[in-house]
Formats: C-alpha cells, sequence, structure tokens
C-alpha cells in the first residue's frame, strides 16, 4: 500500500481544493497536488512523473468546469473524464485500470480480465457522473446526495462485473472437448491441439496426436478436472526430454506423472 502513498496524496487533495477553493484558486490547487504527489514519490524512492501530468488534466478539467458553468463542478466532470477514460481503454483491448491502481494490482489478474473490469468500472463512473451532473443542473447537488448514490451504483457494478468475471474464467479454463470423434484440448475458446484419451478411473491414458509441448500444463488441468489423478502418455510427437523437463517419469515405452 505505500506504494500507493502518492496517487492517494494526489486524489485527497484534488479533493480538498475543490472543497475549499473555487475558480482559479482550486485550479491551481489541482495542480499543486500534482507537484505535491510527485515529490512524495521522489521521496519514497519511486519517482512517477505522470504524477504531474495528472494534476495537469485535474488543473485543466477544473478550468473548464469553471468557464463552462459545468453542473456539479470539477469533481463531476473529472468523474465523466474517468469514466468515459476506462470505458474506451477497456473496449479498445488496452485497459488501464492496473495503472491507475499501481503495483497492487499488478499480476493478479489477465489482461483480458482488466479489459472487463476497465469497463465495467468506467461505465460506473459514466452514469454516477452523469446522474450526479443532472441532479446538481436541477438544483440537487448536494455532496451528501452524490455520496448516497455512489454506493448503490458501485455496489450493483461489483455484482455485474463479478458475475461476469466468473463466467469468463470457468470459460478460460482448460478443457477437453469431442468434436466428430476427435478430442481436442482447448482454453477460452481457442483449440490447443489434439489427444486421445482412455480411462475413467484415476489414471488418464493420453495418446498427444497433436499439441506444443507449451500447453501441457493446460492438457494437465483439464484432465485434473475431470477427476484424474496421474496421467500416462503413450504417445507424444515431440522429443521425450520435453516431458522429463516437465515432471515426467519415465515408464518403459510411456511417460507418467501426478496430477496436483
Amino acid at each position: 500500500m505505500r506504494a500507493l502513498w502518492p496517487e492517494t496524496l494526489l486524489a485527497v487533495l484534488f479533493l480538498a481544493g475543490d472543497l475549499l477553493f473555487t475558480g482559479i484558486a482550486a485550479a491551481a490547487a489541482g495542480a499543486s497536488a500534482g507537484v505535491l504527489a510527485y515529490l512524495v514519490s521522489v521521496l519514497s524512492g519511486r519517482p512517477k512523473t505522470v504524477l504531474l501530468l495528472e494534476g495537469l488534466a485535474l488543473s485543466a478539467i477544473t478550468l473548464i468546469a469553471l468557464f463552462t458553468s459545468f453542473p456539479g463542478g470539477a469533481f463531476i466532470l473529472s468523474e465523466l473524464a474517468l469514466g468515459a477514460f476506462l470505458l474506451l481503454s477497456g473496449l479498445r483491448g488496452r485497459p488501464a485500470l492496473t495503472a491507475i491502481a499501481g503495483s497492487i494490482g499488478r499480476g493478479m489478474i489477465s489482461e483480458r480480465e482488466e479489459s472487463l473490469l476497465s469497463v465495467f468500472a468506467g461505465g460506473a463512473f459514466l452514469f454516477h457522473g452523469a446522474v450526479s451532473a443532472v441532479l446538481a443542473s436541477f438544483g440537487h447537488g448536494e455532496a451528501i446526495l452524490s455520496i448516497a448514490l455512489l454506493l448503490p451504483v458501485f455496489l450493483t457494478t461489483g455484482a455485474l462485473s463479478g458475475r461476469r468475471l466468473r463466467e469468463f474464467r470457468k470459460r478460460s479454463l482448460p478443457a477437453l472437448e469431442r468434436s466428430d470423434d476427435r478430442v481436442f484440448l482447448s482454453a477460452g475458446g481457442v483449440r490447443l491441439g489434439e489427444v486421445r484419451v482412455q480411462g475413467d478411473g484415476a489414471v488418464a491414458i493420453v495418446e498427444v496426436v497433436d499439441m506444443e509441448p507449451g500447453n501441457l500444463p493446460h492438457l494437465e488441468k483439464a484432465l485434473a478436472r475431470l477427476g484424474h489423478r496421474s496421467v500416462l502418455v503413450t504417445a507424444w510427437p515431440h522429443d521425450p526430454l520435453l516431458l522429463s523437463m516437465n515432471g515426467y517419469a519415465d515408464a518403459g515405452p510411456n511417460w507418467r506423472k501426478i496430477l496436483r
């Protein structure tokens, strides 16, 4: 969490500036927030120049909100800008969610999962920002009303995105699919190879017809999902050394491995 202190400081200072100042002073506070957050990142040993750019962007949003008299002010406009950025980056397959969240989220989810979450998060920010702007335009722009609306919006978004994420992960798991008396290894809708599998008990007897060696872990996961505890490879179209390197033990003409 310490790595996120500069970003947290930037957000807190921007909110404070939006609450305490108006006009040009609020815009200057946004830029100053970026400078202070950058200095904190330098002192922590991880300089992040992007914080300066984010501070300038927040300052620009504040000025745009000022000159256009945007309903709800700079905070709502920045929420809409963030929502549009996350939504578009997710739809384009170039999600920026991890970049915004920092190192805390890196490596925890795949890029496709990040795109899915980026679309949901962006949609939530856009919806909340748009509703808040409409309420503000009708004279109901109180902060407490906006906060009260925030909870159900993001709880609903979390539930919907969680369900889609579980469905996506289930479809992405390696599986064996039969088609025209042939068995294919697939994951996420992509065929990874062709195999022949025998055995209904703990041991799966496998003939690898066509599969890259790097897909062995996927094959093992697919077999384990079917209830097999070990695999006996009786046919392998590549160098047997590759099986040995992947933890398979020589069993005469075959190769055996215990599935974990």
